[in-house]
């Protein structure tokens, strides 16, 4: 599993547009945020970590091109 620190920014990239659906909590709360497009045809995502945080950072991708789910969770390990 990923990992990073608390207190930094985890960013989330591909070369796609997308929606990231998120959670800080073991999936008892999402959010859905849009990625942002760069002048390098990189999409991304930033998502704070806050110093509180305990529990890891879990995602999933929705393609907003072709419209579909990613299929799959990814989880990012916070120490």
């Amino acid at each position: 599993m990923a990992q990073i620190n608390k207190g930094v920014t985890l960013r989330i990239q591909a070369v796609n547009s997308f929606r990231l659906r998120w959670s800080k909590d073991d999936w008892q709360t999402v959010e859905d945020t849009p990625s942002t497009s760069t002048a390098l045809n990189i999409e991304y995502v930033d998502i704070s970590i806050s110093q509180e945080q305990q529990t890891p950072i879990q995602f999933t991708f929705f393609w907003t091109t072709s419209q579909n789910w990613e299929q799959r969770n990814y989880k990012v390990a916070v120490s």
